[in-house]
């Protein structure tokens, strides 16, 4: 399970390449097909983490429950 830290640094991370990516499309309309679906993968991840960031689910946490079935 990963902590709410190393969510934002990818988050981070994503933001990054998709600004990178955004600053390439800005020079050319026309990207590579390529270049245009890690966009919209990268969008996708980011609405992903960003969900999951937002969530407060109750309940016993998984890992807990996941070290009660292997003990």
């Amino acid at each position: 399970m990963r902590t709410q830290q190393e969510i934002l640094q990818k988050t981070e991370d994503l933001r990054l390449r998709l600004a990178l990516l955004n600053a390439e499309k800005s020079h050319s309309p026309m990207l590579d097909p390529t270049r245009e679906l890690e966009i919209l993968a990268l969008v996708d991840k980011l609405e992903v983490l960003l969900w999951v960031l937002e969530q407060d689910l109750p309940g016993p946490d998984v890992m807990e429950v996941f070290r009660g079935l292997v003990n």
